[in-house]
């Protein structure tokens, strides 16, 4: 289990365009783009011995392969599985409840 303090995940957004009748602007009804942010970041609680980061090194070293001088062209499994998922239980504000 870990324990951590802020988090961002990976969002999606639509963007819309602005629409015109008869000379007047009635609002943003078109949709034109999805735009997707892909980063995402963890501030995590970590004892002495690291741990977590090793576990979060071996998950990131099964989904991308980072051993350049080992031959690696980034082969890894980027698949939904149950290897490569990471799973957020959210304390409520009293921070004894999962929320």
């Amino acid at each position: 289990m870990l324990f951590g303090s802020t988090f961002s995940i990976p969002s999606r957004s639509i963007e819309y365009a602005s629409v015109s009748f008869k000379g007047y602007e009635i609002g943003n009804l078109v949709p034109t783009k999805l735009v997707m942010e892909n980063e995402f970041s963890l501030k995590l609680y970590e004892d002495i011995d690291g741990t977590h980061r090793r576990a979060f090194l071996r998950w990131m070293n099964h989904v991308i392969n980072a051993d350049l001088a080992g031959g690696s062209v980034f082969e890894g499994d980027r698949g939904v599985n149950d290897k490569a998922m990471l799973r957020l239980h959210l304390f409520a504000k009293d921070n004894k409840t999962i929320s």
